[in-house]
């Protein structure tokens, strides 16, 4: 696929390129999900053996499914480098524009109106 990806995009408007690269692309979106589908049956089949057979390795799968699932990337992230990046954001290095807002907010609230 990635060869008629790179003739495709150095001759963009060649129509029988174009019909090869999406047929190879389909093709290769296809092979991914019936792989899928195929590691999701033999999980599915396992489970259903080792329920009856071995409970407790049936368990030890469901939960290893289920912390798959739900790993986080971020978490492989060190609190340091989170603390590091948003310590500055939160940081208000511009006093002087609240004080300026502060004496506008005042200024608006003792000058009388003409009503």
């Amino acid at each position: 696929m990635l060869s008629a990806q790179r003739a495709f995009n150095k001759n963009l408007f060649d129509t029988h390129l174009r019909q090869v690269y999406y047929a190879r692309k389909k093709d290769y979106k296809k092979h991914i999900k019936f792989k899928s589908r195929q590691a999701k049956s033999t999980i599915l089949t396992k489970l259903n053996e080792l329920e009856s057979i071995n409970p407790k390795e049936y368990w030890n799968l469901v939960n290893s499914r289920l912390y798959d699932e739900k790993k986080n990337e971020s978490s492989d992230i060190p609190v340091d480098t989170w603390q590091q990046h948003f310590t500055p954001l939160f940081k208000n290095k511009n006093n002087s524009d609240d004080k300026d807002i502060d004496n506008r907010i005042n200024n608006l609230h003792h000058t009388p109106t003409n009503k």
